[in-house]
């Protein structure tokens, strides 16, 4: 959003220009936002098109867990975390959270149901 707006107000500032020079100068700079723009739709389109594996912990230690997977590659991250709010099950705990190993994106959550199944 901020490239954005910096893009509109080179535009604005290239109709108010009558100076050659500076018109060069901010033509350069929004075809470099152009290109920013460009990288950031591209990014966002490859993200939304990943297939995510999402880990559901029973023990209430999803954010434990994905904070050490992340401690262990480059490239990652914590992306989104909410929590269970008051008077739910896991209150306090990973309702969903998004993150980044060495750039490829996971899901997890602290599962209020028991399963048969586990890590």
């Amino acid at each position: 959003m901020k490239t954005l707006l910096s893009a509109l107000g080179l535009v604005c500032l290239l109709v108010a220009c009558t100076d050659n020079t500076k018109q060069n100068e901010l033509n350069q700079e929004l075809e470099k936002l152009k290109t920013e723009l460009e990288t950031m739709k591209n990014e966002a389109n490859q993200v939304s098109n990943q297939i995510a594996t999402f880990l559901t912990f029973q023990q209430g230690d999803a954010e434990e867990a994905m904070n050490f997977y992340i401690s262990l590659f480059e490239n990652s991250k914590v992306d989104t975390v909410q929590y269970w709010g008051e008077g739910a099950p896991n209150q306090g705990k990973v309702m969903h959270a998004t993150f980044y190993l060495n750039g490829n994106l996971y899901m997890c959550s602290d599962s209020p149901a028991i399963h048969e199944w586990g890590f």
